[in-house]
């Protein structure tokens, strides 16, 4: 498998189908340098160097040559483990990388894990807002975490059997609004809380089986609804807490297997990756959508089949 960078804040604009396609491609796999071929999170620091999770190291990109850590992100939790997936840039500059065995918080001026120093609990799910930081853990632990790291943990806990959740369905992905942690289950729902307020339960009330994973949202509060495992893509209206299937209007089928989503302020779009069916683009200015997987005539395609993360 090769790695792919897909850069839409920065990249060179292109020529795609007579349509201007705004992102730069980099491709390398370990030959390059790169720890590992299977690259999971991708995320730009403060500083401008790009950081690849792996399941074989944490890589840092300088547009020239990769930096592996290894050793130094292996202390949370007793951990030996090397495999690194999400990884969120936080207000001060550092790192949260999820692994299997909980959220690693890294400086990476420093080159030096915090967990430690600033008692950082064990979660598992992490997202921020302009001033705030949500952690989950697989107990059901909810932390607010504010900009000096002062940390407070939630008066509840969420707990899927008290919300008459049966077993085998779990909290995968998570999204903060404000001061709204949104919570994405296994089967689609949204499980949505402010700090210590009740959870409000939000149900599509749909079969689509229990393959959910992603969870994204954007400037309108929508939030994206997804799955790697050849699923629907959802919207979650969060003003009416209304669900609406968009997979139809994507690609026209009644599945789509999503990788990846990614909210691209600077040309108001929401970008899609998928698994064998290229990129696609929703324009908020026109409400259309647009595929990238099929080159021109007598022209290579300008994006893989596989588009897995994107910056």
């Amino acid at each position: 498998m090769t790695f792919l960078f897909v850069v839409l804040l920065f990249g060179a604009t292109v020529n795609a189908q007579n349509d201007l396609l705004p992102l730069r491609l980099l491709q390398a796999d370990i030959s390059d340098g790169l720890s590992e071929n299977i690259v999971i999170g991708l995320q730009e620091d403060h500083q401008g160097f790009i950081w690849a999770g792996t399941y074989d190291g944490l890589n840092k990109y300088d547009g020239y040559s990769f930096k592996i850590f290894r050793d130094k992100l292996m202390g949370v939790n007793n951990s030996s483990n090397t495999r690194f997936y999400d990884i969120l840039c936080d207000f001060n500059g550092n790192l949260w990388i999820t692994k299997d065995e909980g959220i690693c918080l890294f400086d990476p001026l420093r080159e030096m894990l915090l967990n430690e120093e600033l008692k950082i609990p064990i979660g598992n799910i992490v997202d921020k807002s302009e001033n705030e930081i949500c952690l989950y853990s697989h107990e059901g632990q909810i932390y607010w975490i504010d900009k000096s790291y002062n940390i407070t943990e939630d008066q509840s806990q969420l707990d899927l059997k008290a919300l008459d959740y049966p077993q085998g369905i779990w909290i995968v992905d998570m999204v903060l609004q404000g001061k709204t942690a949104h919570f994405l289950t296994s089967n689609g729902d949204i499980i949505s809380k402010e700090k210590d307020e009740d959870f409000q339960v939000n149900k599509h009330n749909k079969q689509y089986g229990r393959y959910f994973n992603k969870l994204k949202i954007d400037h309108e509060g929508t939030l994206w609804i997804a799955s790697r495992n050849n699923g629907p893509v959802l919207n979650y209206h969060t003003r009416d807490k209304s669900f609406a299937n968009i997979t139809t209007e994507i690609c026209g089928s009644n599945a789509l297997p999503v990788y990846e989503i990614y909210h691209d302020h600077k040309f108001n779009a929401m970008w899609v990756g998928t698994k064998h069916k290229g990129l696609f683009k929703y324009a908020y200015d026109t409400k259309e959508w647009q595929c990238y997987n099929v080159a021109a005539p007598g022209k290579r395609a300008l994006v893989p089949e596989s588009v897995i993360v994107m910056i």
